[in-house]
């Protein structure tokens, strides 16, 4: 059974730049401390759909996980699934998008995830934990956007 999780940020830059942040993804190691390293390649050329590995340190362990991204530049939004996950998981995928607000922009971030073990509990307590990361990632690039 999947689990939906949901974080978003107000961060007080355009549009434009926080997505830009959001995509430059060679630059998170030196943004996020759990972000280890970081590279993506795009696929047949199409800079608009990337296979992204990262390695992250965080509470699920130090791991590489690989996803597949499709970047909507037009409309500032990300789908993504990941073909790797910790082990905590069967499978997660999600998107990022970027909406204009009065204060400059709002990142709303959807993880939606299956759990490998599927009990209430483990939905639950991997809920916590998907959020807390997230919210931790999105208050270094809050911080980091706010910087450009």
């Amino acid at each position: 059974m999947e689990t939906s999780v949901t974080n978003e940020i107000v961060i007080n830059k355009s549009p434009d730049i926080v997505y830009r942040c959001c995509t430059q993804v060679e630059s998170w190691p030196g943004v996020f401390p759990t972000c280890l390293a970081v590279r993506q390649n795009a696929l047949n050329g199409n800079t608009s759909e990337v296979v992204m590995e990262m390695t992250v340190r965080n509470t699920f362990g130090t791991h590489t996980i690989r996803s597949h991204r499709k970047y909507t530049h037009e409309n500032q939004h990300i789908q993504f699934k990941m073909l790797t996950v910790p082990p905590q998981f069967n499978g997660m995928h999600g998107t990022w998008s970027v909406e204009p607000c009065a204060q400059g922009a709002r990142l709303v971030v959807i993880h939606t995830f299956e759990p490998a073990q599927s009990t209430a509990e483990s939905r639950d307590e991997l809920g916590r934990t998907v959020y807390a990361n997230t919210h931790q990632v999105l208050t270094h690039l809050k911080a980091w956007a706010e910087r450009i």
